[in-house]
């Protein structure tokens, strides 16, 4: 689509992640943040039993925070000062 510049960010357990949209002419831009399961990377049984105990006994897993490490918080830095200037 024209006039929009998104960019995907993963978080570092690769269970979840963060995209970043801003369209041409506004002002605001859009976190939309993806859980466990929306990506297609398949995990492997320990994994899912890992998430699935999780769940069971902590309750729902966060689908409003990401771990990003050093490269990865620059490379956002970077994204949003392009996007908003």
């Amino acid at each position: 689509m024209d006039g929009i510049e998104d960019k995907y960010f993963m978080c570092d357990c690769h269970n979840e992640g963060m995209l970043v949209t801003k369209w041409e002419g506004d002002e605001q831009v859009c976190f939309s943040y993806w859980k466990l399961g929306k990506s297609p990377r398949k995990l492997k049984f320990w994994s899912r039993l890992k998430w699935s105990l999780k769940m069971l006994f902590k309750g729902d897993i966060f689908e409003d925070q990401i771990t990003l490490d050093e490269a990865r918080t620059k490379q956002l830095s970077r994204y949003l000062n392009k996007i908003t200037n």
